[in-house]
């Protein structure tokens, strides 16, 4: 009996089937991943765009330290607050004098840089390694090791670092000399 061979057996189906299932299913694990990375991308970038934003206004706070009235330095700190003297932003731009702070407080596990000043906290930078701290240190002086406090008087410390965990943030205090 010969068979005249027109259309496709019921098995051909069932394997060109099958075969196009499993080019769908690796389709939609690629997208799936490919958007879980994007994600995690944009999660990332933000983050870095956050800390350098945080830093450059911690950067600027200690830029502007500045001696009292009565000429004496108002800047004081133990290794999680540091309180000083300085300029900041008002509205329209100009700077004034005010008072001003950076804390690193404990929060589930790792640490949140809290800049506040005139009072009110105004700005959390969140994700620093749990245990971070500041230290302080005068730079002219020979043989001086970092100090976890900064007791006023008339001493401004000339650099101020933010250690977070290996890393160390080395900011200077005051005008650039």
């Amino acid at each position: 009996m010969i068979a005249d061979r027109r259309a496709f057996a019921l098995i051909e189906l069932l394997a060109a089937l099958a075969v196009t299932s499993l080019v769908l299913a690796g389709a939609v694990q690629l997208m799936a991943a490919s958007s879980d990375a994007d994600v995690r991308i944009r999660h990332e970038a933000t983050t870095r765009e956050s800390v350098a934003v945080d830093e450059m206004l911690l950067r600027d706070f200690l830029e502007r330290v500045e001696r009292d009235t009565l000429g004496r330095a108002v800047f004081e700190g133990t290794d999680s607050r540091a309180t000083f003297s300085t300029r900041c932003e008002r509205a329209g731009g100009w700077l004034g004098r005010c008072r001003a702070s950076a804390e690193l407080r404990e929060v589930g596990g790792s640490a949140e840089l809290v800049l506040s000043w005139d009072a009110g906290v105004r700005h959390v930078a969140g994700a620093l390694p749990s245990g971070s701290k500041f230290v302080y240190r005068i730079l002219r002086v020979r043989d001086v090791v970092w100090q976890r406090r900064w007791e006023g008087g008339n001493a401004i410390p000339d650099v101020m670092g933010l250690v977070m965990g290996i890393d160390t943030l080395l900011l200077p205090v005051g005008p650039t000399r």
